[in-house]
């Protein structure tokens, strides 16, 4: 903790928060994820910031995963260098969101699989590839009937 408020102190960063108060947390290396779960709320140029980290087995190393964070940014913006690593992780694709298969076949959550099998075919009828519809929604399509098949094994 007070390596990261040195960090936050030679950014400028007056303000910040985290949820690991110190000589609060253990040591032990059997965290349950909320026990591990570390989260770093700060305002840097106007805007609020909430970093959370929870990959790691113990609050303690995610606390230091956040610490290293900071100190890449402040170096990076140092070097003046942030603009273009904004730049580069704006360009990346957002991560894929998994959607709803039953709303993918526009059916109620939890139908019978009889119905999702008949609203499959019907809608595969009007947006198959080979009708002028496309392959992603097909494959979308395909996607949705195979999940709810698995979930009612």
């Amino acid at each position: 903790m007070d390596e990261l408020a040195d960090q936050m102190r030679m950014w400028g960063v007056t303000e910040w928060e985290t949820n690991y108060p110190a000589g609060a947390r253990s040591e032990r290396f059997t965290q349950t994820e909320a026990d591990r779960t570390v989260k770093l709320t700060y305002e840097k140029n106007g805007k609020t910031v909430a970093l959370v980290m929870s990959r790691q087995a113990r609050a303690a190393d995610n606390l230091r995963v956040l610490y290293l964070a900071v100190e890449a940014m402040r170096l990076n913006e140092r070097r003046g260098i942030s603009d273009v690593i904004e730049s580069a992780y704006l360009q990346l694709a957002a991560p894929a969101t998994a959607l709803d298969p039953y709303e993918v076949l526009d059916i109620r959550s939890g139908a019978p699989l009889e119905v999702a099998e008949a609203a499959y075919k019907a809608k595969m009828r009007s947006i198959h590839p080979d009708r002028g519809g496309s392959a992603e929604q097909a494959t979308q399509l395909n996607s949705a009937i195979e999940q709810i098949r698995e979930a009612s094994k």
